[in-house]
């Protein structure tokens, strides 16, 4: 585009230079300036020495040199002042239209510097934002590992069965899982940045506890401490572990509930007490039976030999200057005969006690067969309101009895009299608890319930009498452990309940009190009797 303006130019230039009288002589002078352009991309510049008259053409030279052209000889012309102007003219048209050239190269080599440098700088830039792109996506492919891993940890620590809190080094929370959330009933953002005391609030015992575990950087270890939640005791396992992440104090609390494993230990603990006891109990019975037999038979003899039905006791009598009749009046006027039966009487009971004891020690497959606990339940209420003993303390008729049972109770292997031989202990010891405080604001009341479990059947005898304490309820089922008066019960009571249904029917009894609140007893009986002697 540029050349084809300068050969415009030129052209007219050329049109003009026609016109004059000599034209032939300023167009060689013309044609050898344009010659030495076309002959070189380096121009040269030319001018009319406007001083001269003369009109000469003269080259000049230090433009040509500080511009790099190539230099040519001198040209000197005479020209008429018409033709020295036209050519003056021309030349400096020449010289504007090829400064104008000189200019378009030198932007020319400036715009392919420019370029130059921007086809670099646009590699480098491109190279940049390719490592840029590349760092990038790695940022976000470590962020969203990150975030997973984060949600991963969240994951894990919400479905762990403890309660995990974390605090600072001013006590406020920054970790509340869900186990937390479950037994709080506070959801993790409202606990934020709480104080710890403030909304798990069984802690504000253990303070200092908290402070000390960040302060030294020690484990500290709470194991079974007594709290009340939702109005139950319940036994925590309280852990609190040191944490210093980037400079930052603080600790994590871990809490479990360990209410079943301290009763289950507490069972264990009975179980083998029980265990330990039972063979004492056999023991002690056998070595009990030999005189306790010998003070029987002893006092049937000595009935014997008083009673007047005998001849020889007559004949004896009379050999000793005596009769039979003055010596049983005698005995009778001095209560001997009372004494004996009474001896007779409590050699029996503890013949009885002895005899039960022996059979619950040594557990046999006789009688085992199925049952309807239903029809066995009212039966044991039957015999509880015909008992004399149960009328003598307290009359079990007047005991309002509430019935819940599962229609769907399927026939237990069991033995029949053993059953109702704890059902009926039950029975007695509720009575008697009624017996001995009269004073209730509520009528007395039993509740029978069944229910049928995947492989058990629960029966629960539950009274709404004066319960009783924690240390009552840890001796229960102990042999000789009695709360009630001297004479008024032997402590075996419970303790044969509980041998007849975890040895003889491999099953489980358990008592619920507090006292003001009733006892409530369960009973499960497995659905199924296989292989429940097998050592």
């Amino acid at each position: 585009m540029k050349n084809s303006h300068l050969e415009h130019d030129i052209f007219l230039l050329m049109v003009n230079l026609t016109q004059v009288k000599r034209p032939e002589r300023i167009l060689n002078i013309f044609l050898e300036a344009l010659n030495s352009l076309w002959e070189d991309v380096t121009f040269r510049l030319l001018s009319a020495d406007d001083q001269a008259e003369t009109g000469d053409i003269v080259a000049i030279e230090t433009m040509s040199k500080a511009f790099g052209y190539i230099s040519i000889e001198d040209t000197t012309s005479r020209l008429t002042i018409e033709e020295h102007a036209l050519l003056r003219n021309a030349i400096r048209m020449i010289a504007l239209i090829l400064e104008n050239r000189v200019q378009e190269k030198l932007l020319s080599d400036k715009n392919l510097q420019l370029e130059t440098l921007v086809r670099e700088r646009t590699a480098e830039l491109r190279q940049a934002n390719a490592g840029l792109k590349a760092e990038i996506a790695e940022r976000n492919k470590t962020a969203l590992e990150l975030r997973r891993i984060r949600n991963y940890l969240k994951e894990i620590i919400n479905a762990m069965p403890s309660v995990l809190i974390g605090v600072d080094r001013e006590g406020c929370v920054t970790q509340w899982n869900a186990q937390t959330e479950r037994m709080t009933g506070i959801r993790a953002d409202e606990a934020q940045e709480q104080k710890v005391v403030d909304v798990f609030p069984e802690l504000q015992g253990y303070r200092d506890k908290i402070v000390q575990s960040i302060q030294t950087g020690a484990l500290q270890h709470l194991p079974k401490v007594s709290v009340q939640l939702n109005n139950e005791l319940h036994y925590l396992d309280i852990a609190i572990y040191p944490l210093i992440i980037e400079g930052i104090e603080g600790a994590v609390i871990r809490i479990d509930d360990v209410t079943s494993r301290i009763r289950l230990e507490e069972r264990m603990i009975q179980t083998e007490k029980m265990r330990s006891l039972g063979e004492l109990a056999a023991g002690m019975a056998h070595e009990i039976n030999n005189p306790l037999g010998i003070i029987l038979q002893g006092i049937q003899n000595t009935q014997r030999r008083l009673s007047a039905s005998f001849p020889k006791n007559q004949e004896i009598a009379r050999a000793c200057g005596t009769n039979l009749q003055a010596i049983r009046t005698y005995l009778e006027q001095r209560h001997i005969f009372q004494y004996l039966t009474g001896i007779q009487n409590a050699g029996r009971r503890a013949s009885k006690i002895v005899t039960n004891m022996l059979s619950f020690s040594r557990p046999g497959e006789s009688g085992m067969s199925q049952t309807d606990l239903h029809a066995l339940l009212e039966e044991s209420l039957e015999l509880a309101a015909n008992d004399y003993d149960l009328k003598k303390q307290y009359d079990f008729r007047h005991i309002d009895i509430v019935r819940q049972y599962d229609p769907s109770l399927p026939p237990v292997q069991c033995i029949a009299t053993e059953i109702e031989q704890v059902i009926l202990n039950l029975f007695k010891n509720s009575t008697q608890a009624f017996a001995q405080n009269q004073s209730l604001s509520a009528p007395p009341q039993i509740r029978l319930q069944t229910k049928r479990e995947p492989q058990a059947v629960v029966i629960t005898v539950e009274d709404n009498g004066p319960g009783m304490d924690a240390d009552i309820r840890k001796h229960i089922f102990e042999p000789f452990y009695t709360t009630k008066a001297v004479g008024a019960g032997t402590g075996l009571g419970l303790a044969v309940s509980y041998f007849i249904i975890t040895t003889h029917h491999t099953g489980d009894i358990a008592v619920e009190s507090e006292v003001g609140r009733g006892t409530r007893f369960t009973i499960r009986l497995p659905l199924s009797q296989e292989g429940r002697y097998a050592a």
